[in-house]
């Protein structure tokens, strides 16, 4: 029977090299006893937890399916899948189509490995994969937990990818700035802002648009393009931060996979933001490249760019802020005429959004003044800012608030994860019942997809909860960020009109605009906006 190997490694290291070479002489030497003869290898490159996706797995499937040959065989189901579900499916997948399977170290046969009515029998091999699923789980596991004490440490993760104009030390395991390079990167962020360069002209300027009609040489040196000087900018690592686990590995099935050209087995593999309760920071990890105050000032300036949309444009302080309390669209604001003579036909007012687009039919315009609102709103933030009893009122009343939640929450969490760990001790039941054939395949798939479903939700309740609490320990710190925010109040008179927007972006959630003209505003004193009338 013609057969191909199939040998998988999960990394391009020299010793996944050899094992993947190991693989293949192992299998050359055990075909004979099978009656086989080897026309054809495949080596895989995936992980074994990834999907159907992989491009060497697809040609493998095709080329049998095809009739290139009528057996694959392999080293261990390892190699093939280390995830049941997936394993499972491909093994039934092929033998469908008359496929045989033949694994050496469980010296599985699918020939040969069938119940009575003639039907592949599973049950070894699904003991196999769940071994194999367990102990890559444990493995993956275990790496992702000394990497987390390692960020933890300070330590980087990466020796083979470190932030530009730093390099890594392996005697200490951690990153260290790395010249000239890292000459660059503080130029980048001196340009950014204290000179006021745009992404735009910086991305100019490191291509040689400057007085000294200099190149700087890109990371990997590549040309230079916003993407890139906005990363280094919002990099933690030039404030000599370790900033680890922002991000996880997630897969989930195409809803329309056609729309992209894949199938029904394919799967989406991309990177979501973990919750901040899993992220670890180290601070001052490692020398700095910039200090604190000024790593701050580029992230509040990008913030305020991202939300401004345009305030040189004849934009107001208020715009994104100010909202219809009637129909929750913002207010947009629209600059007032003046006649030949210069006298003022119109003034300058905020209107309903929605009043704008679709008219009476969708709101009223309710317009206010944007010279008296925004006046308003600097008065009581001045006013806020003086009464220093009145502030010290409205955070002793949002921190009394935290402990009945605290409390609540603390009470929640214990349950979620008492239920977790009830679902795992069902979960080993149910495996044990299949193992021992108390119950079918079909019945184990079905009952483990309600456990994993209800494990799902609890889990995604838990994160919310950790969340919560994780933010609550920073109270006080953003306590204390709103009481100097609020201070800078004192000269905004004296500030330029990009100032006092980054200022009022800061310090208000939202201000809401009725048909009455009552104003209401959301100030960010704490995780909930708290309001004043």
């Amino acid at each position: 029977m013609d057969a191909c190997i199939y040998a998988r490694k999960s990394t391009n290291k020299l010793a996944q090299k050899e094992t993947i070479d190991n693989q293949i002489r192992i299998c050359r030497y055990e075909s004979p006893r099978y009656k086989l003869r080897i026309v054809d290898v495949k080596k895989d490159t995936g992980t074994g937890t990834d999907d159907l996706n992989r491009p060497e797995v697809k040609e493998l499937i095709h080329d049998a399916i095809a009739g290139k040959y009528k057996c694959i065989i392999m080293k261990g189901i390892s190699r093939f899948f280390r995830d049941v579900e997936k394993g499972l499916h491909l093994i039934k997948l092929l033998d469908r189509h008359g496929i045989r399977i033949v694994t050496i170290e469980e010296n599985f046969d699918s020939k040969h490995d069938r119940t009575v009515n003639g039907k592949l029998d599973t049950s070894k091999i699904t003991m196999y994969l769940m071994f194999a699923e367990m102990e890559s789980k444990k493995t993956s596991e275990r790496v992702k937990l000394q990497q987390l004490e390692k960020a933890a440490r300070g330590e980087w993760n990466q020796a083979q990818s470190v932030p530009f104009g730093m390099k890594y030390n392996p005697d200490t395991k951690k990153i260290e700035r790395k010249f000239p390079e890292n000459h660059t990167v503080q130029l980048i962020f001196d340009l950014y802002d204290i000179h006021g360069y745009s992404l735009r002209r910086l991305e100019h300027y490191l291509e040689g648009d400057n007085p000294e009609n200099k190149i700087y040489m890109g990371p990997s040196g590549a040309d230079w393009n916003q993407h890139t000087i906005k990363y280094i900018l919002t990099n933690e690592a030039y404030v000599g931060d370790v900033v680890y686990n922002k991000r996880s590995k997630k897969e989930r099935y195409y809803v329309t996979p056609e729309l992209f050209g894949k199938t029904q087995d394919d799967v989406w593999i991309g990177y979501v933001k973990n919750d901040p309760s899993q992220v670890v920071v180290c601070r001052d990890a490692h020398e700095a490249t910039v200090s604190r105050e000024q790593f701050g000032r580029v992230a509040d300036i990008l913030a305020s760019k991202a939300s401004r949309k345009g305030i040189r444009n004849n934009v107001g302080l208020l715009a994104t802020i100010a909202k219809c309390a009637e129909c929750g669209a913002g207010m947009t604001f629209k600059r007032g005429n003046k006649n030949a003579q210069g006298w003022i036909k119109t003034k300058d007012n905020y209107y309903c959004m929605d009043y704008i687009r679709y008219g009476k039919r969708a709101c009223g315009s309710h317009h206010v003044g944007a010279a008296e609102l925004e006046s308003m709103v600097i008065n009581d933030l001045k006013e806020l800012r003086t009464n220093k009893e009145m502030l010290d009122q409205i955070f002793t009343e949002l921190r009394s608030s935290i402990p009945n939640k605290h409390d609540a929450l603390a009470k929640e969490r214990a349950r979620i994860e008492k239920a977790i760990s009830q679902i795992s001790i069902k979960t080993n039941k149910l495996l044990e019942k299949n193992l021992s054939g108390d119950i079918s395949d079909e019945q184990f798939k079905m009952m483990n997809e309600n456990y994993r479903s209800e494990l799902d939700g609890h889990v995604q309740r838990l994160n919310e909860i950790k969340s919560f609490l994780n933010m609550e320990n920073n109270e006080a710190e953003k306590e204390a960020i709103f009481r100097n925010r609020i201070d800078q109040i004192a000269s905004i008179d004296n500030m330029a009109k990009e100032q006092i927007r980054l200022l009022l972006l800061q310090l208000i959630d939202r201000i809401e605009i009725d048909k009455s003209l009552n104003v209401r505003i959301f100030y960010k004193f704490s995780n909930s906006s708290t309001v004043r009338e």
